[in-house]
């Protein structure tokens, strides 16, 4: 990993930070602010932004490049669950939460550039600008919304026993990752299939 200086660079990070949508609406004068208020690094291909299981201590949003999101990581085969680029934003919601980290963010690409708020800059920001306070809320309400709009499905917790290795086998394990469905139980010609996220008419 590489520091750059953000203010060498505010040509190429201004026009990504006005297109995420944690600081959507915000005039010039107040992005200019935002940069200021985070660090900008750089990442080769294979390294950790972040790893499963530790503490939420910065968010990041993707400037140049891209990454994946995974669990399980240290496993023969950790489950790829996302690939992010600009201008995305990752774990902003374990820094809002102070939770651990729920997965591991790897650069996938040879070159990764990222502004990095820790939880500090980010207080910081929801104190000092107060316009980011209300975008916040907003983008924080809209995906509320959307995670309501979604089916009221059981969740596996609900299930008794655990799947049969027979019946996660009735998928092919590329068709499974790639839609993040896992066959749970069969009764005679009936299969419950789990989801990651809401199934589609597709």
């Amino acid at each position: 990993m590489d520091n750059l200086a953000v203010s060498d660079h505010l040509d190429v990070v201004s026009p990504i930070l006005v297109q995420c949508p944690l600081f959507a609406g915000l005039g010039e004068a107040h992005i200019s602010e935002v940069a200021r208020h985070g660090t900008l690094h750089r990442y080769g291909r294979g390294e950790f932004l972040a790893r499963q299981g530790e503490p939420s201590d910065a968010f990041f949003i993707f400037v140049e490049g891209r990454a994946a999101i995974r669990v399980g990581e240290g496993r023969d085969a950790p489950l790829e669950l996302a690939e992010v680029m600009p201008p995305d934003s990752v774990g902003e919601m374990g820094v809002l939460l102070e939770t651990d980290r729920s997965a591991s963010v790897v650069a996938t690409t040879k070159s990764v550039l990222v502004m990095r708020y820790t939880g500090e800059q980010f207080g910081r920001m929801l104190k000092n600008l107060p316009r980011f306070a209300d975008v916040m809320c907003r983008t924080l309400a809209g995906r509320l919304y959307e995670a309501t709009r979604q089916l009221g499905l059981p969740e596996l917790a609900s299930f008794d026993e655990q799947p049969d290795p027979a019946v996660i086998r009735l998928l092919p394990s590329d068709f499974q990752v790639r839609h993040r469905a896992m066959p749970l139980k069969m009764d005679d010609t009936t299969v419950v299939i789990g989801y990651c996220d809401g199934p589609t008419e597709q």
